[in-house]
Formats: C-alpha cells, sequence, structure tokens
C-alpha cells in the first residue's frame, strides 16, 4: 500500500531522523502523512503518538495507518499548546506548526484570500507551541519545526526566538540525505527555506524545515516550573476552565483572576479567599510567572 505526499513532506520526515524503537511525538500531525513516513523509516517498530486538537481528523489518523498497515502510529488528541506530563519524554518531536501555507498557494489558491489581520497572530501561535512541545523532548532528543509558508516570521524568527529563550537547545545540522536533496553546500546547515519554483533541485512545495538538539537539562529554575501553567498568561475564560477541571465552580475563575491582575500577587498563599486545599493544589500544578 502506499500514500501520496508531496516531497517537502518527505524531506520533512526524513530531516526527522527517526530511527527503529525510537519514541516520536508528531504534535500537529493531521492528516498523519508525515507520521506514516517516519513510521516507515522506522520499520514500524517502536512509537509514534499523533496528535491533533480535531476528533475527526485523529480518526483520518487512525484509518490511515490501519490502511498502511502500521501498528507503531498511536493517535491522540492534545492540544500542541497544553502540556501533558503523561505523555512522557520523547527521542524526536516533530512541530509541523499551524501556518499561513503561503508555500502551497499553488496548489490551494483559496489561500490568496485570506485576511492579513487572521495571519497576524500566527507566530505567537507558533512560539506557544514550540515552546510547549519542547518539553517532550529528552536530552540528547531532536526538535523539528516546519512549516508550508515562505514568512520569515513565521519561520527563521520564531525558531531564533526560541533558541535564544532555551539555551538548553542548540541547531543541529541537517541529515546528508536531506542537504543533498535540497542541494546545499554548507555540511552545518541546520535549516532551510524551499522555495517552489521550476529551477529549484527538490522540486518541492515551499516549505521551512529547521533542526535543533537538546543538548542539556534544565537549569534549577526550568525545571522548577517544568510542566506547571503559567497561570497569570491566562484569559479569563481559560483560567475558569482549568479551575472547573479540578472540580471548581465558574466562580473561582473570578477571584483567582482578580488577585492575578487586580491585586497583582506573587503567592498562592496570598489568595486568602481560596480554600486552603485549592492554594496547595494551584501551587503543585501552576506557577506564577514574576514580570520584568
Amino acid at each position: 500500500l502506499l500514500h501520496i505526499q508531496d516531497k517537502s513532506s518527505q524531506l520533512c520526515a526524513a530531516a526527522l531522523g527517526a530511527k527503529p524503537g525510537e519514541r516520536v511525538l508528531d504534535c500537529c500531525a493531521a492528516p498523519g502523512s508525515k507520521s506514516f513516513t517516519a513510521a516507515e523509516w522506522m520499520g514500524d517498530e517502536g512509537e509514534i503518538i499523533s496528535c491533533d486538537i480535531f476528533a475527526e481528523k485523529i480518526k483520518k489518523i487512525e484509518q490511515g495507518a490501519k490502511r498502511l498497515g502500521l501498528s507503531c502510529i498511536r493517535a491522540r488528541l492534545q492540544d500542541a499548546t497544553a502540556f501533558d506530563p503523561s505523555l512522557g519524554q520523547f527521542d524526536r518531536v516533530l512541530c509541523d506548526a499551524p501556518c499561513s501555507g503561503i508555500g502551497i498557494i499553488g496548489r490551494k489558491p483559496e489561500i490568496k484570500y485570506k485576511k492579513e489581520q487572521d495571519l497576524q497572530d500566527l507566530p505567537q501561535v507558533q512560539a506557544k507551541i514550540l515552546d510547549n512541545v519542547s518539553r517532550y523532548v529528552k536530552k540528547g532528543g531532536t526538535l523539528l519545526y516546519s512549516t508550508c509558508t515562505l514568512l520569515e516570521r513565521e519561520n527563521g524568527a520564531v525558531v531564533q526566538a526560541f533558541l535564544k529563550e532555551h539555551p538548553e537547545f542548540e541547531p543541529a545540522a541537517l541529515p546528508e540525505m536531506v542537504q543533498k536533496a535540497c542541494g546545499i553546500a554548507d555540511k552545518q546547515a541546520w535549516k532551510v527555506t524551499l522555495l517552489p519554483h521550476k529551477g529549484q533541485r527538490a522540486q518541492t512545495d515551499g516549505f521551512f524545515i529547521a533542526t535543533i538538539k537538546k543538548v542539556r537539562g534544565l537549569s534549577v529554575e526550568q525545571q522548577s516550573l517544568e510542566g506547571k501553567i503559567d497561570i497569570k498568561s491566562l484569559e479569563l475564560e481559560e483560567l475558569t476552565g482549568q479551575l472547573a477541571q479540578m472540580g471548581q465552580p465558574k466562580f473561582r475563575g473570578g477571584q483567582v483572576y482578580s488577585w492575578l491582575h487586580e491585586k497583582r500577587v506573587d503567592s498562592f498563599d496570598q489568595m486568602s479567599n481560596l480554600p486552603a486545599a485549592l492554594r496547595q493544589s494551584l501551587f503543585r500544578l501552576a506557577c506564577l510567572q514574576m514580570e520584568d
């Protein structure tokens, strides 16, 4: 059996470099073609967790894996911006982030009718996803960031900002076969923008690929925040939802939000109108990021 895939996606899967027996996370996987190719590279040995935020797309990944006879793929409904420590650590994490899609406008001409205002917030979303999924990478593991756009603000700028904030990660050279396919002479090249023109050596859609590696563990400060929710960054509705998952009534969201943004406390202990048990739970699950 086979599945249809553009060369750019094939190169992306090749750049991930997944090997038999490894654990791989594909955090924005739908419709699943990169997960399928990675599984084939792995000889269907190991584990690939293929995530998406939409249930109907999870079904398509499951159907595709079953049709191709790939048993190492497990599709999971998961928001790429929300950390789930139960997933554990992975050898390789693929972050094929949602983007403006400018690189595939030849196949999807309707993209040119997107409003500019609808695209302005994409770099922030991409940065949030990349920051979150980097937590799943084990020391020595690979994190690959890719998009099907040509806009620098969604590509290199996102990765460079991430590296600045995460000294535990460093650029890692693209695999030799990927460099060769893309006509890259620099053996240390760790990112590439593929342009969809006739003279392009790889003959692909427009695409961006960057590979980085987790070369060291987290600092003590980073470890203290690892896996915790930055509660100050949540909007009221999001905060109320998080508290509801903890079994709290709806009005608690307004109480906590007031402590955070009106009274501007720097400790959960100062939230005196909350039950002690709730304050303890917040301390375990969330952090109060101090503003500069």
